[in-house]
């Protein structure tokens, strides 16, 4: 690893040295030359997380960003900048400055990456230390040291607005991507949940333990090019590096939570206490992390196969559908089956059973939405496939393979059923025969459709995720999270104690236990080990209702949970409970 300082005759793209990046030329998508085209006429184009840049229409030259950087956008409401970035330059500290200055709330906490010849110099240092030291409170700058070039890293960015939300942006290129870079780079900008700002605050708040301040001493690097044979240049970074070391910070990472903890044993603080962002309990960071292995599912009705009995036009009859009278009004509805009543019954029972199915091997999220963890959709989609056969088996039993002889063979009785409702109706008159003809011909389409495809609806499905915005007077997000843990916990227990829990389904229970096992519940591993633990479900079931009826805050009763599906004793639930009634988290 050789490098020259300086004073080298190498020409540089700025004071000691080189540009990283090129701007490539993208012709325009008529072929014609890039510089035909007036920037002015080109439309543009506002992007809203999640977006990556350059996207293809900026590329061929259709659109063109309205901001510079690209997601500057996400930052109207911003509150909170917090992350590493590498070959900062002035223009780049002229951007922070500018936001600082635009934003009255607008705090930083930046990690300035920096490695021999890289494009930030001694000059930026100094520039960013002077502003550091004007608005201490709100721009806080760490220095990471890197050996080589070559090692350089991403520019990684956690956005938090003032309601709390936040996004991130991933860059490979330096500087906020202020300067001119490559299109081969992709940029992604994102909104995160809460699992994953749990994550990169933690790995965050790692790197600013260990990082290196900025003060005079560190912000005097070497300027350094790249260059061949000039040892002197090695010499110098390896004696700045030398300079810079200090006593290593004595930190530890919390095995469950990800959290730094100091020397003395606690949750080091983290920059977003320090920026006054509230941070979202252990709870719901494991809760969101539960949410990532599955995904919101709901009965696809417009794959629905209708009723095997067909309803029936009033016109066909002769009447009316709807009638008044003044204050009183009259509906009339016909209905015909081609199938008899018991046979009928057993068939609608199983066109309903998805939702029984669906029900019974996933966990409800809110009313009416159930959430299936991806290790259950195979075997959900194994008993809808036997359901569905076995209600096709009978349908095409009933009808025998052929549904217009099905039909046909019930003329004489639909004609005669038909007939009765008509005379009835109209003093004895015989039903016009085109009015039976149209009755048949929609039987044979319901039945058609019926036997052409699924009997079952189909499911969609949606990714669901834990916002990082806190609660509001109008929004929580604890309540609904501890609703849903109560299912979670509950459902291997009662499988367990409730005989007719999984009545209806043909799964091994250990199979299905352990597809619905999202949290490592100590009680399902030993059951699928060991086959026990009935008793012990019995008795954390009562545990369960302890935790349901406590009067502490819904977080609380969230960790209680965890902690009772982590074999929990009940006098550590006690104790968490009683901690918190004592503490005012009700």
């Amino acid at each position: 690893m050789n490098f020259s300082n300086s004073n080298s005759n190498v020409k540089s793209s700025g004071p000691g040295r080189f540009s990283n990046f090129t701007s490539d030329v993208v012709p325009p998508a008529n072929g014609a030359h890039a510089d035909s085209t007036d920037p002015l006429e080109i439309s543009l184009v506002s992007p809203v997380a999640p977006f990556l840049w350059p996207e293809t229409r900026v590329l061929n030259r259709s659109y063109r960003y309205d901001c510079d950087p690209v997601f500057d956008s996400e930052l109207n409401d911003v509150k909170t900048i917090f992350g590493i970035v590498h070959n900062l330059t002035c223009e780049g500290v002229d951007w922070i400055a500018g936001k600082i200055r635009a934003f009255d709330n607008l705090s930083f906490f930046l990690i300035v990456a920096v490695y021999p010849a890289c494009s930030t110099n001694s000059d930026v240092l100094s520039s960013l230390l002077r502003h550091a030291q004007r608005d201490h409170t709100r721009l806080k700058i760490r220095l990471k040291f890197l050996q080589r070039g070559e090692d350089r890293v991403t520019t990684n960015l956690c956005i938090v607005s003032e309601s709390g939300s936040s996004k991130m942006v991933v860059m490979p290129t330096g500087n906020f991507s202020l300067s001119s870079t490559s299109t081969d780079f992709l940029h992604i900008c994102f909104a995160t949940d809460t699992a994953l700002h749990h994550q990169f605050t933690s790995w965050f708040d790692y790197q600013w333990a260990i990082g290196k301040l900025l003060n005079e001493a560190s912000a005097n690097m070497p300027d350094l090019i790249p260059a061949v044979g000039d040892p002197e240049a090695d010499r110098e970074w390896i004696a700045y590096l030398t300079c810079m070391e200090e006593q290593q910070s004595t930190i530890s990472i919390d095995a469950e939570t990800g959290d730094v903890i100091d020397a003395a044993g606690n949750r080091a603080k983290s920059v977003l206490d320090e920026a006054k962002v509230p941070r979202p309990s252990i709870a719901m960071v494991q809760v969101g992390k539960v949410l990532h292995q599955g995904s919101l599912a709901t009965i696809d009705n417009s794959s629905r196969v209708g009723p095997l009995d067909c309803p029936i036009s009033a016109e066909l009859f002769g009447v009316d559908a709807d009638s008044r009278t003044g204050t009183v009004s009259r509906e009339t509805k016909f209905r015909v089956s081609a199938i008899d009543d018991k046979t009928l019954k057993k068939l609608e029972s199983f066109r309903k059973r998805t939702r029984e199915l669906l029900n019974k091997m996933s966990y409800p999220l809110a009313d009416g939405a159930r959430w299936v963890p991806h290790t259950v959709r195979p075997l959900l989609e194994q008993e809808l496939a036997r359901v569905n056969e076995e209600g096709k088996t009978l349908l095409g039993d009933t009808v025998k393979g052929d549904v217009n002889a099905f039909v046909e063979s019930k003329r004489h009785a639909v004609t005669a059923d038909a007939q009765n409702q008509y005379a009835e109706m109209h003093s004895g008159k015989a039903i016009p025969n085109e009015a039976v003809e149209r009755i048949l011909d929609e039987l044979k389409k319901r039945l058609q459709r019926a036997t052409g495809g699924k009997l079952l609806p189909m499911l969609s499905f949606l990714d669901v995720r834990i916002a990082t915005a806190p609660d509001s007077d109008w929004s929580t997000q604890a309540s609904q999270a501890f609703r849903f843990l109560v299912h979670v916990a509950k459902y291997p227990r009662d499988c367990l104690t409730d005989p007719f829990f999984l009545r209806g389904l043909r799964i091994d229970q250990k199979d299905l236990m352990a597809a619905m096992n999202v949290v490592s519940d100590s009680l399902v591993d030993r059951y699928v080990k060991e086959d026990s633990g009935v008793d012990l479900a019995r008795d954390q079931n009562r545990l369960i209702d302890i935790i349901q009826s406590a009067d502490v805050d819904d977080i609380v009763r969230c960790e209680a949970l965890y902690r009772l599906m982590r074999n929990g004793t009940e006098e550590q639930i006690q104790k968490l409970l009683g901690n918190a009634v004592e503490n005012g988290a009700v």
